[in-house]
């Protein structure tokens, strides 16, 4: 599946409904460095827990998250610290709800 492609120095926000109990994030590159942080928002900049990484291969070493997500207004914020020259990817999925079993999973 294709992921999100974030520039260096840029912010990448994806909104989840209330019915969405849990999201997967993962960040990688092509093999350059990967300088980013994600976070989960609850609110308008209230970070509930956050995640930060630097690796100089992004294709290596890439991060993979899980979030639980219970309530409303929750959004996933994936910052790339790294310059514009170093591109990532990001890749999202709500993988549980309360309409769907707990094992389905659909990348966005």
């Amino acid at each position: 599946t294709k992921g999100d492609y974030i520039e260096g120095k840029a912010i990448y926000t994806k909104t989840f409904g209330p019915e969405v109990g849990q999201v997967q994030v993962m960040l990688e590159t092509d093999g350059r460095m990967l300088n980013a942080k994600v976070e989960l928002l609850n609110g308008p900049n209230n970070v509930k827990q956050a995640f930060e990484i630097f690796t100089n291969n992004g294709k290596l070493n890439s991060l993979f998250v899980v979030f639980d997500t219970p309530g409303e207004g929750n959004v996933v914020r994936v910052t790339n610290l790294a310059p514009l020259e170093f591109p990532c990817t990001a890749y999202t999925a709500a993988t549980k709800s309360s309409s769907e079993s707990p094992g389905a999973m659909t990348w966005n």
